[in-house]
């Protein structure tokens, strides 16, 4: 079984349910987002959270959107992805199109699930993010939901955690919302 999302169910990514549990917003301000940050959305899908991101960046800020499905890039442009602060960039999984130490905020949901090799991964998200940026990863807690991944394809908050450490960051906090995933916050040293 794959464990990449099926692109064909590209409109199930935004839906009531969806906004309720994870409302982008408040997510992204979990997740430190702010005015003037240079945000890299990887795994961006339909822009769930990078259209919304534009806002909050504002004019001093922007959005590097990055997936890779060309598919998930067209659909994010189409509905409402199109803004001056908003760029849509087709990526490959441990090769993110963006120089060394461009970005502020590093932002992936429900994206390490999906890896083949989360530490090559995050390898090449930590190369993107500049001295004192920050990371920060939303994704399914590790057990048996009602939607989202089977579990054996799930990655504990633990995990991600010492990943981060033994990549050199500092994790500021680990925490669950919505009892479904979790968010960890950790800052480049």
């Amino acid at each position: 079984m794959d464990k990449k999302f099926d692109v064909k169910k590209l409109k199930k990514l935004d839906n009531p349910e969806r906004r309720r549990l994870m409302p982008p917003v408040e997510v992204l301000k979990k997740a430190g987002l702010k005015d003037g940050d240079k945000f890299a959305d990887i795994g961006c899908g339909i822009g769930y959270f990078s259209i919304l991101a534009s806002s909050i960046v504002g004019e001093n800020g922007s959005v590097l959107a990055l997936d890779i499905s060309q598919d998930m890039l067209d659909y994010m442009v189409q509905h409402g992805g199109d803004r001056q602060n908003i760029m849509a960039i087709k990526s490959e999984e441990n090769q993110l199109p963006v120089s060394d130490g461009e970005v502020d905020l590093a932002f992936m949901c429900n994206v390490v699930h999906e890896v083949d090799n989360m530490h090559i991964f995050l390898e090449e998200v930590n190369r993107i993010i500049c001295k004192n940026g920050r990371i920060a990863i939303v994704d399914f807690e590790k057990k048996v939901g009602e939607f989202g991944p089977p579990i054996e394809h799930r990655v504990a908050s633990g995990d991600v955690r010492k990943e981060l450490e033994e990549l050199g960051f500092k994790v500021v906090s680990v925490e669950s919302f919505s009892k479904e995933f979790y968010l960890v916050k950790a800052e480049k040293a």
